[in-house]
């Protein structure tokens, strides 16, 4: 009898633990703006003009729904966040309304976050944090952004 009230009780204990995913989850809440970005090897200048308007978009995530806000157009695009952190790097994928899908690595610390994900329609998860010259194929970009 103590054996299986024991069991039961660990059980339950188990089940009240959040997982990894869950405290992934919890972790990318708020709101994150871009510190760097990196494409095709190079890190962009996002004083320029052309590259200013990335600089300014905010991203916020609140439970497991991501909101991309686009100051320059007065706008924002919802989108589901789907989260694994099970594996080494943590892996996310990104599904908007419409279907359209990414999916990437990040890793969080405190109030930074990177994030690596494929640029356009690929679907080939990144393995890592870099990118160089010559992805253009699969166009990998990393984002470094600070929690505001």
């Amino acid at each position: 009898m103590v054996l299986i009230c024991s069991h039961a009780l660990l059980v339950a204990l188990v089940s009240l633990t959040p997982s990894d995913t869950d405290q992934a989850l919890k972790n990318l809440q708020g709101m994150w703006t871009p510190d760097s970005i990196e494409s095709e090897g190079w890190v962009l200048d996002l004083d320029t003009p052309v590259k200013a308007s990335y600089s300014r978009r905010t991203f916020g995530i609140k439970g497991d729904k991501l909101t991309i806000f686009f100051p320059d157009e007065h706008t924002s695009m919802e989108a589901k966040l789907i989260v694994n952190a099970s594996v080494t790097p943590k892996q996310f994928d990104v599904v908007f309304p419409h279907g359209t899908k990414y999916v990437g690595i990040f890793a969080v610390d405190e109030d930074v976050l990177v994030v690596s994900y494929q640029w356009g329609a690929s679907q080939k998860r990144p393995e890592h944090f870099t990118t160089h010259r010559g992805d253009k194929d699969d166009r990998p970009i990393v984002y470094i952004l600070r929690r505001k």
